[in-house]
């Protein structure tokens, strides 16, 4: 899967507070993964939510619900928007790195 990485000097927590503040400002729908109630494995994570936010349908569509089940194990914050998911982290030089973690019409009724 490609993904496009946009380096920055901030930390991560700076980083996606920042990033979070902008996407409201403009009105963007959005849910930050890491704000969910925290559940063991999938099991829902964060339905209702994304479901409220961008209007998803429980059926999630298998790559957003392999990508939130495994993103648990991952460092970083996760953002998902109707059209992208996107991973705000650490990078090896003390700032933050976005990538993008998948592109898709999240919104659609599979």
């Amino acid at each position: 899967m490609p993904s496009y990485l946009l380096y920055l000097d901030g930390a991560p927590a700076a980083v996606a507070a920042q990033l979070s503040a902008r996407l409201r400002e403009s009105k963007t729908p959005f849910v930050r993964i890491d704000e969910c109630p925290h559940r063991v494995g999938y099991d829902g994570k964060c339905a209702a939510q994304l479901a409220q936010q961008i209007k998803r349908p429980e059926s999630q569509g298998r790559e957003l619900e392999q990508l939130l089940d495994t993103w648990g194990e991952q460092d970083g914050v996760l953002f998902v928007m109707p059209s992208m998911a996107v991973a705000v982290r650490a990078n090896e030089r003390g700032g933050s790195v976005i990538q993008t973690m998948l592109r898709a019409d999240l919104s659609r009724k599979d």
